[in-house]
């Protein structure tokens, strides 16, 4: 076990400098806070660079203004940096003088981010063992499609519908047997998951069009569209990420009908009851899978439903706007393949796994 979870921390740590390296912008800069002064109304900073960008250890200085909140006295603590805080700084020229400048992007929070990962990566391998190093092998390999051809296919104008269907029919059996094992378990949970997973795009194709939405709402496609107006089929981009979403959902519920399934014919290999029973599991699995669905789309858009708490306008128009609309198409997509997967992948697995 201590040789899995020393294998585990080095891979992922080579992995995690590999991934922030690939991902680096040249023009943001590693920096550390070494010197404070405080002035009236905000910080002056004396930050050292420690970037392998720039060959020596450059000291800048950067004056961090608090602001003064409306209809207050006193600046409000934004921003209070620390001694030895890591930051990330930006690269720019100034146009009076034409100088080099820096200004304040953000923390680095790798630190924290890595450290977090650590405790998940340890903690699934002390619980699950031979079995939580495969799955943590087909995350990796997941994001790896994700983030090495699905995103950058799809940034360079490639379609994104024809992409992430791709992506996923390289993810799907190679991440599932690599969890799961070689096995007809495995593969009736595979073909559920597809059957699913297609009924799951006619649906977003029929009801993106039908709800007329344009997927341009969110800050994020309002980035890209400055970024390259015209460039990108924000609709394509919209359904691509509802079939990702989508296939985290089933893929747990259709392997653990599989198992279910699976245990239930080691059970009582004569069994003829086995679709009944198995759905009356299944059934369970969709009341707190659904209710789990709902409250993970709620979470993540929490402050954007916060904005209409206070709203004096009729249901059907609030649910009209399209970020609404979009969250709710979302979850109800999702929460319809998830339905639907039960009994497809519990009626193939019966047929599947006979002894």
């Amino acid at each position: 076990m201590k040789k899995i979870i020393l294998f585990l921390v080095i891979f992922f740590s080579c992995f995690f400098s590999l991934s922030k390296n690939t991902f680096a912008i040249d023009l943001y800069y590693r920096a550390q806070v070494i010197k404070i002064t405080n002035t009236g109304s905000g910080q002056n900073l004396d930050l050292k660079i420690n970037d392998s960008k720039i060959s020596d250890n450059t000291i800048v200085t950067i004056t961090n203004n608090f602001s003064l909140d409306e209809g207050q006295t006193t600046f409000s603590n934004q921003n209070n940096y620390q001694i030895d805080d890591w930051l990330y700084l930006s690269q720019g020229i100034d146009p009076l003088s034409g100088q080099t400048s820096y200004q304040i992007a953000d923390y680095d929070r790798s630190s924290a981010i890595f450290l977090l990962f650590m405790i998940f990566i340890i903690a699934v391998l002390l619980i699950s063992s031979w079995h939580g190093l495969r799955s943590l092998l087909s995350m990796a390999l997941s994001f790896l499609v994700i983030f090495f051809f699905i995103l950058p296919n799809i940034y360079h104008g490639s379609n994104p519908i024809l992409i992430v269907s791709l992506g996923i029919i390289f993810i799907i059996p190679i991440t599932f047997y690599l969890s799961h094992g070689l096995n007809k378990k495995t593969t009736a949970a595979i073909i559920g998951t597809i059957i699913s997973l297609f009924i799951a795009i006619a649906l977003s194709l029929i009801f993106i069009k039908f709800a007329k939405l344009t997927g341009t709402t969110s800050e994020e496609s309002g980035f890209l569209l400055s970024l390259k107006p015209g460039f990108f089929d924000f609709k394509s981009i919209l359904l691509s990420g509802i079939i990702i979403g989508v296939l985290g959902v089933i893929d747990d519920i259709t392997i653990s009908q599989s198992a279910v399934v699976s245990q239930l014919r080691i059970a009582n290999p004569k069994n003829k009851k086995i679709f009944s029973q198995a759905m009356a599991i299944g059934k369970d699995h969709i009341s707190s899978m659904i209710n789990t669905l709902v409250l993970v789309y709620a979470g993540a858009s929490l402050p954007l439903l916060l904005l209409f708490v206070d709203n004096q306008l009729p249901l059907g128009q609030l649910i009209s706007f399209e970020p609404i609309a979009e969250e709710i198409i979302r979850t109800l997509i999702g929460s319809v393949a998830l339905i639907i997967a039960v009994p497809i992948t519990t009626f193939i697995a019966t047929k599947l796994i006979k002894n």
